[in-house]
């Protein structure tokens, strides 16, 4: 009896020495992964070829461009700091604190978040840039401005907040969204500004992309481009009366309805917009300003649907 009760201990420490050493073995890999994963670390490279390191995916993220910001919460991610936005917003996005406007932003009040990163906009932001990398902000620049760039800053950002495969969904969405077709393709005019600056979209811009993703045809493919923006071009009067587009669609930089009302007043006042076709069959269009005034981002998807559904609705005119 007295032999079966000391191998039964035996047996037992053997069992709590083997227990031990497991754990102790899953201690030290866990631990092991962890130092692995810190050491790699994230590395990305944005869409001006800038390489930036993390020591971990960032949790406290300000957006100055709407449209990434669009894109961070499709993805999952959260934001603690954005920038003024006018039209259409959810309630997630409109209770994140302010930093200012997308092309006047206040660094001290960046600052006081205590980002991980800023994702900014090279050419609105180009003076807040060096400020937020002198305070060792990690900064991200963006500008996507065209649906090819969209899904590179969708790309981009998934690997920043480790959120990948929702990025791989939401490109393969938008490369669907882009396969549009119309019966006709309508002659189109895209026109941009605000009061007093109107000017003509072409094909390499992003709202001019995106309508001939759509299966539109843009009237001003071979319109000279302009020096200070060369995906515009000047809105020349006689061009268009030339063509007759029967589609003008119209996009606003500033506040819409003040914008879309300055231009009609205009049109108005000059007789010769009455010979063509699109004002003649009500066929001139105001976008929404959240899903063109400028990259909307993740949202693409809804502008490419809307363009498609409304150019498909007018071919039946």
């Amino acid at each position: 009896m007295r032999k079966l009760m000391i191998a039964a201990i035996m047996m037992g420490l053997l069992f709590v020495v083997a227990a031990c050493g497991k754990t102790e073995e899953k201690v030290e890999k866990i631990e092991k992964e962890e130092i692995e994963e810190v050491a790699e670390g994230i590395t990305v490279t944005d869409l001006q070829g800038n390489t930036v390191e993390f020591d971990k995916a960032p949790e406290r993220i300000v957006s100055l461009i709407a449209g990434d910001l669009n894109t961070l919460y499709d993805l999952g991610a959260t934001a603690v700091g954005r920038p003024v936005i006018r039209g259409k917003m959810s309630e997630e996005i409109a209770a994140i604190e302010e930093v200012g406007t997308s092309n006047d932003v206040n660094v001290e009040k960046i600052a006081s978040l205590t980002p991980d990163v800023v994702i900014a906009h090279p050419q609105l932001n180009k003076d807040a840039i060096p400020a937020l990398e002198e305070l060792g902000i990690g900064v991200i620049q963006m500008g996507a401005n065209s649906i090819d760039g969209v899904k590179e800053s969708i790309e981009i950002l998934g690997k920043l907040v480790q959120k990948e495969e929702k990025a791989a969904e939401l490109i393969a969405e938008i490369e669907e969204r882009s396969k549009g077709e119309q019966e006709e393709a309508l002659r189109t005019l895209v026109i941009f500004g605000s009061a007093g600056n109107w000017m003509v979209a072409l094909p390499d811009s992003l709202s001019g992309n995106m309508l001939e993703a759509v299966g539109g045809y843009n009237i001003a493919e071979d319109y000279e481009k302009l020096e200070r923006f060369p995906q515009y071009a000047q809105l020349d009067m006689e061009k268009i009366i030339e063509a007759d587009p029967e589609v003008i669609f119209f996009i606003t930089a500033g506040p819409q309805e003040e914008t879309v009302k300055a231009f009609t007043s205009e049109m108005e006042q000059n007789p010769a917009w009455n010979n063509i076709q699109a004002v003649a069959k009500d066929q001139f269009i105001s976008l929404p300003n959240d899903l063109f005034g400028a990259n909307p981002g993740s949202h693409i998807i809804e502008s490419l649907d809307y363009l498609h559904e409304t150019l498909a609705g007018m071919s039946k005119k």
